[in-house]
């Protein structure tokens, strides 16, 4: 996705191999906020000054958890 593949492709891909659905399906059923908040509970153990970017993280600082909230 953060390459430029479509929502509907990623999880399409994942489900046309056999998984009961996509992996963007499942953060947004199960909520993104919770690999969010372990991501920043952690960071500080990682040894980058600049950590690889997560569309999820964006999502988060913007208030969108997912579906479960």
């Amino acid at each position: 996705m953060e390459e430029g593949a479509d929502v509907e492709a990623v999880d399409k891909a994942l489900f046309d191999f056999g998984n009961a659905m996509g992996p963007l399906a499942t953060g947004d059923l199960a909520g993104l906020d919770v690999g969010w908040r372990i991501r920043q509970e952690y960071r500080h153990l990682e040894k980058t000054r600049n950590p690889p970017a997560f569309a999820e993280d964006r999502l988060c600082e913007l208030g969108r958890y997912g579906q479960k909230r």
